[in-house]
């Protein structure tokens, strides 16, 4: 059978489907033709010769097996998947019925020239109702009736005619008369199924592009959410990734001014204003979607006008500084000294002003001025101007630089960097306080921004919670640090030994939980996202043993969208704590939770203890023998490790690479190697990721690596001088 490729064509489906029925219904017309065929051989019996019965038989069976046989194989195919030529699937259908009608009338003719009476009677009835009752069975196919109907009809009315009498005259004439009839019968059969196939294809089309439509609307659907999700996660991890560091930042800056007075002092308190400015304005830029959603809130509460343009200042002043313009920023005598607003917001508004002044202007100055534009009883509404000698815009620029992700045009971008989001930002935040921005400025001449905010004038200021700070204690409290990162379990251990707790530091989950067995602990700070087991999963084990289910577990996370914070309720975290960590955050919520027998308040923090010797040595309890036995194993163990991991990269062998990373970045945390462990992390965590570590990240590592090796082997050279000269000495 020859076959050809699917069918396609609404015309071309029809034709199959009007086979498929021809096909299906083959076998109980075979059936129902032999029964006939059996009968007719009864009623010729004794009168026509055996013979001829016989051979009779033998042609109508025959071919109604083939028939029979070819239906078969059409509908297998058709089960199969095949698709067969339509137009030679007819013309074998037509043949086959054109055959068929043959024998039977030759067949039929001589049966009844064999017989008389009554038996000739009844044998001209046995065509004429096997030609009635082929009209539902052979319709579906063109002109397969009216061939098979008429082989078998027409020999009769030759016969009817020959024999000359009016009576079989009249016998001719109404079997042809019959023959239209039932041809017309079956053409309008034909017609009727075809519409009704072609409606119900249609339909089936229609039904099919429907659902095809359908599809593409959750898909679409699906893909916008997928999409909002993405943006939930870029933001998620864009804020871990700041947040880390940050944290680093802030903590040691913390521990700085702990200590006793240095001549840094100073710039240590700028760098630490500068760094919870940031932590702040970080929240603002992850809470873009709030604004979008016009979900944004105002957290109005009083503040110190005097003390937010000083901070501003210390901000900024630095960046004009380093192109060498003129800062000053000038405040009317009077506007009110403390005022009742959202202080953040406005001090993100004029940096976020400020800056774009600083970044578009190359020669001259920037000036901030404040002033008071109208008195009403206790409300006043306070102007901030900035103003520059910068590029300036034209009026075309002017119309576009307050919509999001613009800038005043593309050549800017390139020129001066920037995402544009800034005014766009400004502009939301403004208006969300009841205030109005405006801008006024020329090309080549500089640009002026005027914000106008009306602020109540706050009587008092509630006092700052320093000093309640320095004075907890949490002398003898067994605090359980889990943190992976060094400069984390450096910053956070400091921070409570300080005030007296004892303190183990777990670098992951799975770590914790085996401490957590073997030791006794008041409370457990647990980071969120570490490496091998994270600090949700540690924290459900925890509650589901009975033995630590009462441990009070404080969560360390630098992601603080409500659901990551909703996960670690859900965890059975107790409470958490945001990084970067704030001292006073970190020390109420230790209150809160630990004991009461272990907090005690109301005592001078005390001294900084004084180190002399490196952090890794303090770490191994001023043990230099120990030291200088770990250092002498991680020369002998290490020091090919990144030929090791150049080689495993490029067979390549990502798990073996991994492991590399992973224990080397354990090694030098343990030596306190603070870039190289940042590195080694860092490459960790891109193998995890995408399997690729480029060639700066690679020869970044082994710089670090080179530089542990080269500290290592100095300071067993130096020990073993003194150990030398300790002997001689003795």
């Amino acid at each position: 059978m020859t076959m050809s490729h699917p069918v396609a064509d609404m015309e071309q489906q029809v034709e199959l489907e009007l086979l498929r029925i021809f096909h299906r219904g083959v076998l109980a017309g075979q059936l129902a033709t032999m029964a006939a065929a059996v009968l007719a051989a009864l009623l010729a019996w004794g009168k026509a010769g055996p013979w001829l019965i016989a051979g009779w038989l033998a042609a109508t069976g025959s071919v109604a097996a083939g028939r029979t046989l070819m239906s078969r194989r059409f509908l297998r195919a058709d089960e199969a998947g095949q698709r067969p030529s339509l137009s030679r699937a007819a013309t074998r259908v037509r043949q086959s019925m054109l055959a068929a009608g043959i024998v039977w009338g030759l067949g039929m003719l001589s049966l009844v020239a064999a017989v008389d009476g009554a038996r000739e009677s009844v044998l001209y009835l046995i065509p004429m109702v096997l030609v009635s009752g082929a009209v539902p069975l052979a319709a579906p196919v063109r002109a397969a009736y009216g061939l098979f109907a008429a082989s078998i009809l027409l020999p009769f009315v030759v016969m009817f005619v020959g024999r000359g009498d009016a009576i079989y005259l009249l016998l001719g004439v109404g079997t042809l008369i019959y023959l239209y009839m039932m041809s017309s019968s079956a053409e309008r059969l034909r017609h009727v199924l075809t519409d009704s196939l072609r409606l119900r294809l249609e339909k089936e089309s229609l039904s099919q592009a429907l659902l095809e439509s359908r599809g593409a609307a959750l898909d679409a659907q699906q893909e916008a959410e997928r999409a909002n999700r993405a943006k939930s996660e870029f933001l998620a991890s864009m804020s871990h990734e700041i947040r880390t560091p940050m944290n680093a930042i802030l903590g040691l800056t913390h521990l700085a001014l702990d200590s006793n007075g240095e001549p840094q002092r100073d710039y240590l308190v700028k760098i630490k204003q500068a760094g919870e400015m940031l932590f702040r304005l970080l929240n603002d830029v992850l809470d873009l979607s709030k604004i979008e959603a016009g979900r944004m809130e105002v957290d109005l509460a009083p503040f110190e006008l005097r003390e937010l343009v000083g901070q501003v200042e210390s901000t900024i002043g630095p960046l004009a500084r380093e192109r060498r313009l003129r800062f000053e920023t000038r405040i009317a005598g009077d506007v009110p000294a403390r005022l009742n607003g959202d202080a953040m917001r406005i001090t993100q508004v004029l940096v976020n002003l400020l800056g774009n002044a600083i970044k578009f202007t190359a020669h001259g100055s920037v000036e901030l001025t404040v002033s008071v534009s109208r008195i009403r009883a206790s409300e006043v509404s306070v102007r901030f101007v900035v103003s520059d000698t910068g590029i300036g815009m034209t009026p075309d620029q002017q119309q576009r630089v307050f919509s999001a992700y613009a800038q005043a045009d593309s050549s800017v971008s390139r020129r001066y960097g920037g995402t544009g989001l800034g005014l766009s930002i400004s502009r939301h935040l403004v208006r969300l306080m009841a205030g109005e921005i405006s801008l006024s400025s020329a090309a080549g001449e500089g640009s002026s921004f005027t914000v106008t905010l009306p602020m109540a004038v706050a009587a008092d200021l509630p006092a700052t919670g320093t000093a309640s700070d320095d004075a907890q204690r949490f002398d003898g409290a067994r605090i359980l640090v889990v943190e992976d990162n060094a400069v984390n379990q450096l910053i956070t251990r400091e921070l409570l030994e300080r005030r007296g707790a004892r303190v183990e530091v777990a670098d992951n989950g799975r770590v914790a939980l085996e401490l957590v067995t073997t030791q006794a602990f008041d409370l457990v700070l647990m980071d969120v996202m570490m490496p091998e087991m994270d600090g949700l999963e540690a924290t459900r084990r925890l509650r589901a043993d009975p033995a630590t289910s009462g441990l009070p577990i404080i969560g360390l996370t630098a992601n603080v969208n409500r659901s990551d914070l909703a996960d670690c309720i859900a965890a059975g975290m107790n409470a958490h704590v945001g990084k970067p960590i704030v001292p006073g955050d970190l020390f109420a919520r230790l209150t809160e939770w630990l004991p009461a027998t272990t907090v005690m308040r109301g005592m001078a923090s005390l001294p900084a203890p004084a180190f002399d010797a490196t952090l890794a040595r303090a770490r191994y309890g001023d043990d230099d023998e120990l030291l200088s036995r770990l250092l002498e194993v991680f020369i002998d163990a290490e020091a090919d490790c990144v030929t090791r991991l150049r080689a495993a990269l490029a067979a390549p062998r990502l798990d073996e690479a991994r492991r590399i990373c992973h224990t080397l970045k354990g090694l030098a945390a343990g030596f306190d190697a603070d870039a190289l462990t940042t590195l080694a992390r860092a490459a960790e965590q891109a193998l995890d990721e995408t399997g690729v570590l480029d060639g700066a990240q690679l020869d970044e590592l082994e710089t670090a690596h080179r530089a542990l090796l080269s500290a290592a082997r100095r300071h067993l050279a130096q020990a073993e001088r003194a150990v030398v000269t300790a002997a001689a000495a003795g």
